[in-house]
C-alpha cells in the first residue's frame, strides 16, 4: 500500500517539479524587450529622414551620414533609434531613454543639449564645430555608447 501512495505522490509531483524548474522565470525585463545594443540609428524627428547611422564594431564603429549644419539660434529634434543584433529597435520610455552629451575633449559652447526620454535637441548657440555622443540609458547607468559624431554651427549669413 506505501508503495502505491509512494508513486501516485511521484506521479503528482514530478510534473510540477519539471515546469517549474524547466521554465526561465527571469523577473528582469531587461532580459526578455532586446539583446545588447550594437547600433545607433539618427533621424530627423520632424522628417522622419535618416540623418546618420552606426556600423562595424568595437574601435571600428563608425558613423556614416552626418548632422545638418545648424545656424546659431536654430534648434533640431533628433530620434535615435538603438538596434540589437538581429535589428530589433530598443524601446525607449519606461525603462531605457536616450541622452545626447559632448565627447570627451569637445569644444563647449556651440550647441545646447536638451534630453528627452525619447528623443535629444540640440540648439546652436554659438558658430563653431564640437562632438557629441548618445547614450542608451538603462535606469541609473549606460548600456551603451555611439562613437562621437561632429556637428557645426554656423552664422546666418
Amino acid at each position: 500500500m506505501n508503495s502505491k501512495i509512494l508513486a501516485l505522490g511521484l506521479l503528482l509531483i514530478l510534473p510540477a517539479i519539471i515546469l517549474f524548474t524547466g521554465c526561465d522565470r527571469s523577473t528582469d525585463p531587461h532580459d526578455d524587450q532586446h539583446g545588447e545594443p550594437v547600433a545607433a540609428e539618427v533621424y530627423d524627428r520632424e522628417t522622419e529622414e535618416l540623418l546618420a547611422y552606426t556600423h562595424g564594431t568595437g574601435a571600428g564603429m563608425h558613423w556614416d551620414g552626418a548632422l545638418p549644419h545648424l545656424h546659431v539660434g536654430e534648434e533640431i529634434e533628433l530620434d535615435i533609434r538603438f538596434l540589437d543584433e538581429d535589428n530589433n529597435e530598443i524601446q525607449l520610455g519606461d525603462e531605457f531613454e536616450v541622452r545626447a552629451q559632448l565627447a570627451d575633449g569637445a569644444p563647449e559652447g556651440i550647441i545646447e543639449i536638451d534630453n528627452h526620454i525619447d528623443h535629444v535637441d540640440i540648439e546652436g548657440i554659438s558658430v563653431g564645430e564640437t562632438e557629441i555622443l548618445f547614450q542608451l540609458w538603462h535606469g541609473d547607468h549606460v548600456d551603451w555608447a555611439t562613437p562621437a559624431l561632429a556637428i557645426e554651427v554656423e552664422d546666418h549669413d
